[in-house]
């Protein structure tokens, strides 16, 4: 309709109308630009709410995993350093190692921690990290991710020098047999009381415990920052006071 109006003002040479209906025509197209963007905008930022709301559950729970395994890492090196510290005393009674005997299991343990980067994986293959409108937060979780690959990285290395800290030492274990006829071996702490070889093999396994332990605090620490800065972009009021 608009364009035979069009066509009938060009014929009648009715300049004043041709100029009206060009000028209805750039509006209408102008509107409708404007229109489709703030739709668009209005999904981004549904979008950029959805991804953020992923983001802050996976941080927190990469922050409360990590500072575990911290505590885990820690927990080891403790144990470690005090058997180390009986070892040395040739007077040690049975009941003190039998004590330590105790927390022998998890020696040598470096479990891979449990931490999801599923939201931040599909912002960068999909292309819409640019959803994230706070470049701090996009920092944020970006310093997390490299965090992560160099951890895991670090881990590698400690878990291949580590191997079997138990190996050279048979004396240390001695292999049991239950009622069953099951095989199993039990550490025998009193045939290495004095050994400085033995010792020394403990104090190198501590060290990588407290290596560990320190790897996974910071990861922790850093996954909070970054749940701190998703949190205030999800709701200003959780936003550490401004210091202006």
């Amino acid at each position: 309709m608009i364009l035979r109006r069009f066509i009938e003002h060009v014929k009648d040479q009715n300049w004043f109308a041709v100029g009206l209906d060009v000028l209805v025509v750039i509006t209408g197209i102008f509107l409708g630009m404007q229109v489709t963007d703030w739709n668009d905008t209005r999904k981004d930022a549904a979008l950029e709410i959805a991804y953020l709301e992923r983001l802050s559950g996976d941080l927190r729970h990469n922050a409360e995993s990590l500072e575990e395994s911290a505590e885990f890492h820690a927990h080891i090196h403790k144990n470690i350093n005090a058997l180390a510290t009986v070892l040395i005393d040739d007077s040690v009674s049975e009941a003190n190692l039998a004590e330590q005997s105790k927390r022998l299991a998890p020696w040598g343990a470096y479990p891979t921690a449990d931490v999801r980067m599923g939201a931040w994986e599909e912002l960068v293959s999909t292309g819409r990290l640019s959803l994230i409108s706070d470049q701090s937060v996009r920092e944020a979780l970006q310093t997390v991710a490299t965090m992560k690959e160099q951890a895991d990285g670090q881990f590698s290395y400690i878990r291949s020098s580590a191997g079997d800290w138990t190996s050279g030492n048979g004396k240390f274990l001695t292999v049991m047999q239950d009622e069953t006829g099951e095989v199993f071996l039990v550490p025998n702490l009193r045939a290495v009381v004095g050994d400085t070889q033995f010792i020394q093999k403990l104090l190198f396994e501590a060290s990588r415990q407290n290596r560990a332990a320190t790897i996974r605090k910071q990861q922790a620490e850093t996954n909070q920052k970054a749940l701190d800065l998703v949190k205030c972009a999800l709701d200003q009021r959780t936003c550490p006071p401004s210091n202006s």
